[in-house]
């Protein structure tokens, strides 16, 4: 067949010699390589081009004589694709399968923590509300981008929280005016499902604290608001001078630097006596506070933004509050 007439019937072939000889390797990879007849290849109205890769493209062939290469080899390669395909579904099932009985596992686990647990600590942004808290502030006070930029560099772990907080505050040089003005115009949406599960622990005899990096004065109303005790808060303090300039924060307070959080569910489980404290958080602070004494299981939330080093440290990750009612049932 001359390489027009081989063209018209859509069996491409190369001329030279080097794709020659790759197609001749490919078909010598492909009959050891699968198993099928030859009788029922020459019936087969599909043919097999052979180019200079060991991959292989379908195409109809108006030659279809029982002598050809083409028709010999058309049938294996579509047995080898449906083979490979048939492989590549059975592993993929197989992974899901493992990675649903682990998250199983985890779920059962960690029903078991709550189930113990004399508290429950949430942090606030990212996980009770949908937004972080000083993020919203920097962007009413002029400086949104670079507050942000800092904020996710802090709960990913790349530097130190008391130095990531420093940073902010100055950035943002928020007045006591000013944050009146921000808190008297803004609500910060409440996560859906997180009124139902304090509500839901507090019934079950928990305790729930809220243990968050955030500012006191702008955690306060989310506390009221899922019925949370305002002395059940720690988190931090702006601080003003006597004209109502920004004067720094309270460094005495354990959620203003790195490890505070473990510091204060410490603090939550001597002075209350628990014996079992389960933390819930977004970010690497929170899983921080997974500490000999301090949280003992730790559920990252990630129905805001998931932190993948946060999550596959956690001893279960969860998209959403309802996930973890369902383990109080």
């Amino acid at each position: 067949m001359s390489s027009s007439s081989a063209h018209r019937g859509g069996l491409f072939r190369s001329s030279s010699s080097s794709a020659s000889a790759s197609a001749s390797a490919s078909r010598r990879q492909l009959r050891s390589s699968c198993l099928a007849s030859s009788s029922s290849s020459r019936q087969h109205p599909f043919s097999v081009v052979f180019g200079g890769s060991p991959s292989f493209t379908v195409r109809r062939s108006l030659n279809h004589s029982s002598g050809s290469s083409s028709s010999r080899y058309h049938f294996l390669s579509l047995s080898c694709a449906a083979s490979a395909m048939m492989s590549s579904e059975s592993e993929s099932t197989a992974a899901n399968s493992n990675n649903d009985e682990q998250q199983q596992i985890k779920m059962t686990r960690m029903a078991e923590w709550l189930k113990k647990a004399d508290a429950v600590c949430f942090d606030v942004d990212s996980t009770v509300i949908n937004t972080e808290g000083i993020d919203e502030l920097a962007d009413y006070f002029g400086a949104g981008e670079a507050v942000a930029k800092l904020t996710k560099e802090a709960m990913e772990g790349g530097m130190k929280f008391e130095e990531a907080l420093d940073a902010r505050l100055k950035l943002i040089n928020p007045t006591q005016q000013g944050v009146d003005k921000f808190m008297a115009m803004h609500a910060f949406p409440i996560m859906p499902g997180m009124r139902e599960l304090v509500v839901k622990l507090l019934t079950s005899g928990k305790q729930v604290f809220l243990v968050s990096g955030g500012f006191r004065q702008m955690i306060a109303p989310v506390a009221n608001e899922i019925g949370v005790p305002v002395n059940k808060i720690y988190a931090n303090n702006i601080m003003f001078d006597e004209e109502g300039k920004y004067a720094g924060f309270d460094d005495t307070e354990p959620t203003s630097r790195s490890g505070g959080k473990a510091e204060a569910v410490k603090r939550i489980k001597a002075s209350n006596g628990f014996q079992t404290v389960v933390m819930v958080g977004d970010g690497m602070t929170d899983l921080e506070a997974r500490v000999e004494g301090g949280a003992d299981a730790f559920i990252c939330f990630t129905g805001v933004v998931r932190r993948d080093a946060v999550a596959e440290g956690a001893d279960l990750a969860v998209g959403e509050m309802a996930q973890i009612m369902d383990l109080l049932l």
